[in-house]
């Protein structure tokens, strides 16, 4: 049932390839929750300061809201490159699982387009629209966690080659969707619950930006708020996490859990990094001064979100091993084509977090050009 590779060939080494994929992944999923988890945030904060009348959370929601367009642009930007390179590495398995689903995949992409249209209205015309515009921004995180679980359909639907040929006898309308895989509820909730934890971390970030600029009671606060938003999904986490890994086939958990040094370590290592980001950003609550720790706390979360990135991908690799492995492909080498990748990957990443550090040092939030 699996389709012979493309005769073409790959073209660079697939552990190049491999890298790209990881790497563009790290940044987009790191950009995807920032997005999600401060669309939340911010709607979760506009309710409160209407229901609290305090300013504050009025301002952190506004504040957040004018980063969102950006950060959602990064996310489709940045998520381009990892599903180009799934294609390239893995294409028979991918485009085989996207044609068993392919009438909900076809529908991430109007589901993104309304929901980059909601976050535009949400920041822009969020006056305008008054109490209604908290429902705005809820509809299009709501938006975005089904084309997150769309995804992890097609995802999880990709690694089980030996369901195909039944799943199309049963399903050849291209309308099916992996709900019976064990796996996939663990594995959604685990992306999404991470999605505020980084989006709270990033408020460490926010805070650090408009300290200078605002009362110490605010900025303070800002800091701290954020500290919360990473530790309650982080706990969340905790159960998430083995629930996920426990679920996974024994052939493909146990290397992580003791047959296999490298996988073992890799996943100890980015349990110990969400650990002591929980150590350090508890630390943050207490302190007179919450930064330092709450950005050690931020630091340790990329470095988590990186190391469940790479162990993400050893997944797959145990799910494909007795039918395929990356190395055996054909390699026909186009290296223009790659340093230019590499350039065009520096570049937008660099626009991007210019644009980002100009709407931070903003004294408010960014207004479109008329």
């Amino acid at each position: 049932m699996i389709p012979d590779p493309d005769p073409i060939g790959l073209p660079a080494p697939a552990w190049l390839l491999t890298f790209l994929l990881l790497l563009t992944f790290t940044l987009h999923i790191l950009a995807m929750n920032l997005t999600l988890g401060g669309t939340v945030i911010a709607a979760v904060s506009d309710f409160l300061g209407r229901r609290r009348a305090d300013e504050r959370y009025r301002q952190l929601a506004q504040h957040l809201v004018s980063l969102l367009p950006i950060t959602l642009a990064a996310t489709i930007t940045l998520g381009v490159a990892p599903l180009l390179f799934v294609q390239t590495l893995y294409g028979q398995f991918f485009y085989t699982s996207s044609i068993l689903m392919a009438w909900p995949w076809l529908a991430v992409v109007p589901l993104v387009i309304v929901a980059y249209y909601g976050i535009y209205l949400y920041a822009w015309q969020g006056e305008r629209l008054g109490d209604r515009r908290i429902w705005v921004g809820a509809g299009s995180a709501l938006l975005l966690m089904v084309v997150a679980f769309l995804y992890v359909n097609n995802i999880t639907l990709m690694l089980t080659p030996d369901r195909w040929h039944e799943i199309y006898a049963s399903h050849s309308n291209g309308l099916f969707l992996n709900g019976e895989e064990g796996t996939l509820v663990p594995r959604l909730f685990h992306f999404l619950v991470a999605a505020p934890a980084v989006a709270g971390a990033a408020l460490m970030v926010y805070a650090l930006f408009i300290k200078g600029r605002s009362p110490k009671g605010y900025w303070v606060w800002a800091a701290r708020y954020g500290a919360v938003w990473f530790l309650v999904p982080t706990v969340i986490q905790a159960a998430l996490g083995p629930l996920f890994l426990f679920r996974l086939p024994s052939t493909v958990r146990d290397p992580f859990i003791g047959d296999d040094t490298l996988r073992t370590v890799l996943l100890m290592a980015g349990i110990g990094a969400a650990v002591l980001g929980l150590l350090v950003m508890a630390a943050a609550l207490r302190l007179r001064n919450p930064l330092p720790p709450g950005l050690a706390g931020g630091l340790c979360l990329v470095t988590t979100v990186s190391l469940m990135s790479v162990t993400r991908h050893f997944v797959r690799d145990e799910y494909l091993s007795p039918r395929f492995s990356t190395g055996d492909l054909v390699v026909d080498s186009q290296t223009v084509l790659i340093v230019l990748f590499f350039a065009a990957l520096l570049g937008g990443v660099a626009v991007v977090g210019y644009m980002v550090q100009a709407v931070l040092r903003a004294s408010g939030p960014a207004q479109p050009e008329i």
